[in-house]
Protein backbone atom coordinates (compact mmCIF):
# COMPACT_ATOMS: atom_id res chain seq x y z
CA UNK A 1 0.00 0.00 0.00
CA UNK A 2 1.39 3.10 -0.95
CA UNK A 3 1.47 6.25 1.71
CA UNK A 4 -0.36 8.70 -0.62
CA UNK A 5 -1.71 8.83 -4.22
CA UNK A 6 1.06 10.27 -5.87
CA UNK A 7 3.43 7.84 -4.40
CA UNK A 8 1.00 5.13 -6.47
CA UNK A 9 1.31 6.40 -9.55
CA UNK A 10 4.95 7.76 -9.53
CA UNK A 11 5.92 5.78 -12.41
CA UNK A 12 2.92 3.61 -13.29
CA UNK A 13 2.36 2.87 -17.18
CA UNK A 14 -1.50 2.28 -16.62
CA UNK A 15 -3.73 3.69 -14.05
CA UNK A 16 -7.36 2.56 -13.76
CA UNK A 17 -9.60 4.79 -11.31
CA UNK A 18 -12.39 3.04 -10.24
CA UNK A 19 -13.90 4.93 -7.32
CA UNK A 20 -16.71 7.12 -6.45
CA UNK A 21 -14.89 9.90 -5.83
CA UNK A 22 -16.35 13.35 -6.93
CA UNK A 23 -13.34 15.72 -6.37
CA UNK A 24 -10.07 14.89 -8.74
CA UNK A 25 -8.05 12.14 -7.19
CA UNK A 26 -5.41 11.83 -10.52
CA UNK A 27 -3.13 15.18 -10.88
CA UNK A 28 -1.88 15.24 -14.27
CA UNK A 29 1.76 15.94 -12.31
CA UNK A 30 1.40 12.55 -10.86
CA UNK A 31 1.58 10.85 -14.28
CA UNK A 32 4.53 9.64 -15.97
CA UNK A 33 5.00 10.54 -19.83
CA UNK A 34 3.33 7.70 -21.68
CA UNK A 35 1.26 6.85 -19.25
CA UNK A 36 -2.68 5.48 -19.91
CA UNK A 37 -5.45 6.32 -17.54
CA UNK A 38 -8.59 3.72 -17.52
CA UNK A 39 -11.42 6.50 -15.79
CA UNK A 40 -14.15 3.69 -14.96
CA UNK A 41 -15.88 5.40 -12.11
CA UNK A 42 -17.24 8.30 -11.08
CA UNK A 43 -19.61 8.55 -14.11
CA UNK A 44 -22.16 11.02 -12.97
CA UNK A 45 -21.82 14.90 -14.71
CA UNK A 46 -21.05 16.67 -11.51
CA UNK A 47 -18.74 14.07 -10.56
CA UNK A 48 -15.17 13.05 -11.30
CA UNK A 49 -11.72 11.22 -10.68
CA UNK A 50 -9.62 13.22 -13.08
CA UNK A 51 -8.54 16.58 -12.49
CA UNK A 52 -8.34 18.80 -15.85
CA UNK A 53 -5.13 19.45 -16.80
CA UNK A 54 -5.36 15.33 -16.83
CA UNK A 55 -7.86 15.61 -19.34
CA UNK A 56 -6.64 18.48 -21.52
CA UNK A 57 -3.13 16.66 -22.00
CA UNK A 58 -4.66 13.38 -22.80
CA UNK A 59 -5.30 11.77 -26.09
CA UNK A 60 -8.94 10.76 -25.08
CA UNK A 61 -10.85 8.14 -26.04
CA UNK A 62 -14.09 6.92 -24.94
CA UNK A 63 -16.18 3.97 -25.59
CA UNK A 64 -18.94 6.58 -26.70
CA UNK A 65 -18.99 9.85 -27.47
CA UNK A 66 -22.36 10.62 -26.32
CA UNK A 67 -22.46 8.75 -23.19
CA UNK A 68 -19.33 11.28 -22.44
CA UNK A 69 -20.23 14.07 -23.22
CA UNK A 70 -23.62 14.20 -21.77
CA UNK A 71 -22.13 11.50 -18.30
CA UNK A 72 -18.91 12.02 -18.15
CA UNK A 73 -17.95 14.53 -15.45
CA UNK A 74 -14.24 14.51 -15.94
CA UNK A 75 -14.59 15.07 -19.35
CA UNK A 76 -17.57 17.67 -18.56
CA UNK A 77 -16.37 19.51 -15.70
CA UNK A 78 -13.18 20.33 -18.18
CA UNK A 79 -15.09 21.02 -20.72
CA UNK A 80 -16.86 23.50 -18.48
CA UNK A 81 -13.54 25.32 -17.67
CA UNK A 82 -12.97 25.58 -20.58
CA UNK A 83 -10.34 23.17 -21.42
CA UNK A 84 -11.29 20.83 -24.14
CA UNK A 85 -14.30 20.61 -26.24
CA UNK A 86 -16.30 18.00 -28.57
CA UNK A 87 -13.22 17.75 -30.73
CA UNK A 88 -10.99 16.65 -28.06
CA UNK A 89 -12.57 12.91 -27.98
CA UNK A 90 -10.27 11.15 -30.38
CA UNK A 91 -11.79 8.06 -31.33
CA UNK A 92 -14.27 5.47 -29.51
CA UNK A 93 -13.23 2.53 -28.75
CA UNK A 94 -14.82 0.44 -31.19
CA UNK A 95 -12.94 2.69 -33.94
CA UNK A 96 -9.53 1.88 -32.92
CA UNK A 97 -10.56 -1.91 -32.26
CA UNK A 98 -11.60 -1.19 -36.02
CA UNK A 99 -8.12 0.59 -37.15
CA UNK A 100 -10.37 3.78 -38.18
CA UNK A 101 -8.03 5.42 -35.25
CA UNK A 102 -4.52 4.30 -34.62
CA UNK A 103 -5.47 4.80 -30.92
CA UNK A 104 -1.45 5.82 -29.35
CA UNK A 105 0.77 7.39 -31.27
CA UNK A 106 3.67 8.16 -29.17
CA UNK A 107 5.41 6.47 -27.20
CA UNK A 108 5.37 9.74 -24.51
CA UNK A 109 1.42 10.67 -25.61
CA UNK A 110 -0.47 10.59 -22.41
CA UNK A 111 -3.72 8.77 -22.63
CA UNK A 112 -6.95 8.27 -21.29
CA UNK A 113 -10.11 5.77 -21.77
CA UNK A 114 -13.20 7.19 -20.12
CA UNK A 115 -15.81 4.27 -20.14
CA UNK A 116 -19.35 5.04 -18.85
CA UNK A 117 -19.99 1.09 -19.27
CA UNK A 118 -22.08 0.03 -22.17
CA UNK A 119 -24.27 -2.75 -22.29
CA UNK A 120 -22.91 -4.59 -25.50
CA UNK A 121 -19.19 -3.99 -24.33
CA UNK A 122 -20.32 -5.97 -21.10
CA UNK A 123 -22.30 -8.77 -23.14
CA UNK A 124 -19.41 -9.23 -25.84
CA UNK A 125 -16.87 -9.79 -22.60
CA UNK A 126 -19.33 -11.97 -21.13
CA UNK A 127 -19.78 -14.28 -24.00
CA UNK A 128 -16.10 -14.17 -24.79
CA UNK A 129 -15.78 -15.65 -21.49
CA UNK A 130 -18.16 -17.91 -21.31
CA UNK A 131 -16.89 -19.38 -24.46
CA UNK A 132 -13.33 -19.30 -22.77
CA UNK A 133 -14.93 -21.59 -19.70
CA UNK A 134 -16.95 -24.09 -22.38
CA UNK A 135 -13.17 -24.31 -24.34
CA UNK A 136 -11.43 -25.16 -20.08
CA UNK A 137 -13.91 -27.47 -20.06
CA UNK A 138 -16.30 -26.03 -17.50
CA UNK A 139 -19.67 -28.13 -17.12
CA UNK A 140 -22.59 -27.05 -18.65
CA UNK A 141 -24.49 -27.23 -16.03
CA UNK A 142 -22.31 -25.08 -13.92
CA UNK A 143 -22.33 -22.11 -16.31
CA UNK A 144 -24.77 -19.08 -15.22
CA UNK A 145 -26.97 -19.79 -18.79
CA UNK A 146 -27.99 -23.18 -17.04
CA UNK A 147 -31.24 -24.03 -15.02
CA UNK A 148 -28.96 -25.47 -12.15
CA UNK A 149 -29.56 -23.23 -9.41
CA UNK A 150 -27.90 -20.02 -7.43
CA UNK A 151 -25.48 -22.72 -5.71
CA UNK A 152 -24.12 -23.61 -9.12
CA UNK A 153 -24.53 -20.31 -10.62
CA UNK A 154 -22.33 -18.64 -7.58
CA UNK A 155 -19.40 -21.59 -8.41
CA UNK A 156 -19.55 -21.34 -12.02
CA UNK A 157 -19.16 -17.12 -11.34
CA UNK A 158 -16.46 -17.67 -9.46
CA UNK A 159 -14.98 -20.25 -12.21
CA UNK A 160 -15.88 -17.51 -14.89
CA UNK A 161 -14.00 -14.93 -13.04
CA UNK A 162 -11.06 -17.05 -12.33
CA UNK A 163 -10.49 -17.24 -16.39
CA UNK A 164 -11.54 -13.80 -16.87
CA UNK A 165 -8.47 -12.49 -14.52
CA UNK A 166 -6.28 -15.17 -16.21
CA UNK A 167 -7.41 -13.61 -19.87
CA UNK A 168 -8.10 -10.41 -19.44
CA UNK A 169 -8.07 -9.00 -16.15
CA UNK A 170 -8.47 -5.60 -17.56
CA UNK A 171 -11.99 -6.37 -17.91
CA UNK A 172 -12.63 -7.36 -14.10
CA UNK A 173 -13.62 -5.15 -11.37
CA UNK A 174 -16.84 -4.15 -9.53
CA UNK A 175 -19.05 -1.48 -10.44
CA UNK A 176 -18.08 2.10 -8.74
CA UNK A 177 -21.81 3.11 -8.25
CA UNK A 178 -23.72 -0.05 -6.43
CA UNK A 179 -20.21 -2.11 -5.82
CA UNK A 180 -21.71 -5.17 -7.37
CA UNK A 181 -19.24 -7.38 -9.32
CA UNK A 182 -19.14 -6.78 -13.32
CA UNK A 183 -17.42 -7.57 -16.29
Amino acid sequence: VAPSVDAALFGAEVVCTTTAATEPIVARRWLAPGAHVNAVGSCFPTTRELDTETVAAASFFTDRRESCLNEAGDYILAAAEGAVGPEHIKAELGEVLAGMHPGREREDELTVFETLGIAVEDLASAELILRRARERGVPAESLPDSPAGPRLAREAEARILEIAREDRPDLVGRCSRCRRRRL
